[in-house]
């Protein structure tokens, strides 16, 4: 009796949705492809986007006549233009990919949302330009004290990258490059209020190193926000899962 119970309740048991279930690993499998998909095809628009908007900047400004005539949405030197913008937004897709980055992977992702996120306002604002032309004293040295403290927290982010995922840590490394070299070339244009030679190259140069920095940022973090995270076959997961148990 207790025999003929037990198949009757297993006739009608829902079926099962778990791990082994065809179906549902092949839905698992389609839902991860469009996602992949999407993010693939968001990366090159973002690329493509900034090497537009770098080339026809830099086209107006050697083009024309003299910085006065170039077209003011497109200057590169300018607050709230169309190269301030774009900057500023790939910025803030960077601190939106860190918030997932940062509850998957480390909290210290989050003061890198943050960091992006002053830079955004920063860039489209141009906050640095005017302190130092209000106060007189120039930025980087206002700026010090936020630069220590994003060494440190840069310091130990890839400490845990080199540990845990040094793709990452190459992208992030591409990105202090880019930036570095435009703070030198930035320190280099100006001579307290005069222009020095070439300046006009040098800036060109330095604002696209920003720009393309802010974009590789944005696609670096990807991964730790699992968003480049290929799809795991159910057997894979199993064997992944026994290995640990084994451990």
């Amino acid at each position: 009796m207790a025999a003929d119970a037990h198949a009757h309740a297993h006739a009608h048991a829902p079926a099962r949705t778990d791990a082994r279930d065809p179906d549902g690993a092949r839905g698992l499998a389609a839902a991860s492809s469009r996602r992949q998909a999407l993010v693939g095809l968001l990366v090159l628009a973002a690329v493509a986007g900034t090497m537009a908007v770098i080339a026809a900047s830099t086209v107006a400004y050697l083009t024309a006549s003299g910085p006065w005539t170039v077209p003011y949405r497109l200057s590169p030197d300018d607050e709230r233009t169309i190269p301030a913008a774009w900057s500023a937004m790939m910025l803030l897709a960077a601190a939106a990919v860190a918030v997932p980055a940062a509850v998957r992977s480390s909290r210290l992702y989050a003061w890198v949302a943050a960091g992006a996120l002053l830079m955004a306002a920063d860039e489209w604002a141009a906050l640095h330009e005017t302190l130092e032309r209000d106060l007189g004293v120039d930025w980087q040295v206002l700026y010090a004290p936020l630069g220590v403290v994003a060494v440190v927290l840069a310091v130990l982010l890839l400490r845990r990258l080199w540990r845990t995922d040094r793709r990452t840590l190459a992208l992030l490394v591409v990105v202090a490059a880019l930036w570095g070299t435009s703070q030198v070339l930035e320190a280099f244009e100006w001579d307290g209020d005069v222009q020095r030679a070439g300046y006009v190259g040098k800036m060109l140069v330095e604002e696209a190193l920003e720009t393309t920095g802010s974009l590789v940022l944005a696609i670096a973090l990807l991964r730790p926000a699992g968003l480049l995270q290929p799809w795991a076959s159910p057997r894979r997961e199993r064997i992944r899962r026994g290995r640990r148990g084994a451990e």
